[in-house]
């Protein structure tokens, strides 16, 4: 059976992040990558249309928005 989802999840693996892995890299909660989210500072891919797919974010974007300061002075990593 052709697994497409393992094979998306395989690709963009070096180059994203699930929420999951921001949330522990970045050391907040679901509700605050939501928010970000919803105000515009990050964006969230999914790679299929369930309602069950995970959410990817790309580590160039969120580094961007890091150094511009749009997740505030409190997060700090080395992503």
């Amino acid at each position: 059976r052709f697994d497409t989802r393992r094979i998306v999840e395989e690709q963009f693996q070096p180059s994203y992040f699930t929420a999951e892995q921001l949330m522990q890299l970045l050391d907040v909660s679901r509700s605050t990558i939501n928010k970000w989210m919803s105000s515009g500072k990050i964006c969230g891919y999914k790679m299929d249309d369930s309602q069950q797919g995970k959410l990817y974010f790309d580590k160039a974007e969120i580094r961007d928005a890091m150094k511009k300061g749009r997740l505030g002075k409190h997060v700090r990593s080395n992503i």
